[in-house]
């Protein structure tokens, strides 16, 4: 019987770890815009104001694609600085315009000019997790990173104290 209990400690603690290294490289993660972002794939966390087909939880991996790649008809998803916050919006692009070789201003829906700096991606090469988003910002709220990660972990250190003051008390004796 304790064997089986070390094994699932074992397993447990290793899902852990685990949870708790992607969280902390989600966090250190962020860009400009307070989003986690590997390389070229971006998650986004659709928020109450539910976006296309999304829905509110659902956590979207976006791929980030070439400027020559978006044309007129593809949906994109992009990050609207018009309002004080950081929002990603989520709409049809109208127009693609080759401005250099590196920038591409497109138009989108309601006739808005928007710089490729600050696309995300297509909707066609989206990933999505249903109702794994709400997950995550729960975790990686301050909240959710206290409870999650920094007070077990406190506590595994405080355990570890006691053992060796324990430890300690028993060598003397």
């Amino acid at each position: 019987m304790k064997v089986v209990g070390k094994i699932l400690l074992g397993i447990i603690g290793s899902i852990y770890l685990v949870i708790v290294v992607f969280l902390t490289a989600c966090l250190l993660n962020y860009n400009d815009y307070n989003v986690t972002q590997f390389s070229r794939d971006t998650l986004i966390i659709i928020g109450k104001d539910a976006i296309g087909d999304y829905q509110e939880g659902d956590l979207v991996v976006v791929y980030r694609n070439l400027n020559k790649d978006i044309n007129a008809g593809d949906y994109v998803f992009f990050y609207n600085t018009t309002s004080k916050e950081n929002v990603i919006s989520y709409a049809k692009v109208e127009l693609a315009e080759q401005v250099t070789s590196t920038e591409t201003t497109f138009t989108i829906e309601g006739g808005y000019k928007l710089s490729s700096e600050y696309i995300i991606g297509k909707d066609s090469t989206a990933k999505t997790y249903h109702k794994v988003g709400k997950v995550l910002s729960i975790l990686e709220s301050r909240w959710g990173f206290l409870m999650f990660v920094i007070f077990p972990v406190l506590l595994v250190f405080m355990y570890e104290i006691y053992a060796f003051i324990m430890e300690l008390k028993e060598s003397k004796k």
